[in-house]
């Protein structure tokens, strides 16, 4: 497997404000979102775009890492209660994992997860953010190049 590819996002830039499609909302996360969070994760990268070990695995790991903050971990809801994005950000401002149910792609929710997590970023003083993106994965460099990310080897 190739390495991935770094990129990198400067947060000093400016952004426009976040804008939610009809039905989907911005939530705060709490830890009974775990396991259906965790599936989220598992349909959102079904494709080989990315991997996440088994639930108890993940969880465990999430709670012991030194760079887990709950209040990094941003989730879109839809009106019918279904967790439908999340957006995993680390403490030193690198993007973990950003993940859109595949039935609710393509409709700007990752958008504006993305830009949402760059206000974070920025109101916990970070001036860039950082993430990795499987070579293969053509439709998330793509998206991340149209949000402003630069490779930064």
């Amino acid at each position: 497997m190739a390495d991935p590819i770094r990129m990198r996002r400067d947060l000093t830039a400016d952004f426009p404000e976040p804008s939610w499609p009809d039905g989907v909302a911005p939530v705060l996360f709490s830890e009974t979102m775990a396991e259906e969070l965790h599936g989220l994760l598992k349909a959102g990268y079904a494709k080989g775009e990315g991997e996440v070990p088994g639930f108890d695995s993940w969880w465990a790991a999430l709670g012991a890492d030194p760079e887990y903050d709950a209040e990094l971990m941003l989730v879109a809801q839809a009106s019918n209660g279904a967790l439908v994005a999340l957006a995993h950000c680390r403490n030193s401002a690198f993007l973990k994992d950003l993940v859109v149910m595949p039935g609710w792609r393509r409709q700007g929710i990752g958008e504006a997860l993305m830009l949402r997590t760059f206000e974070a970023c920025r109101n916990r003083y970070h001036k860039t953010l950082d993430l990795k993106v499987l070579p293969a994965n053509i439709a998330a460099q793509r998206f991340f190049r149209r949000m402003g990310f630069l490779p930064s080897g």
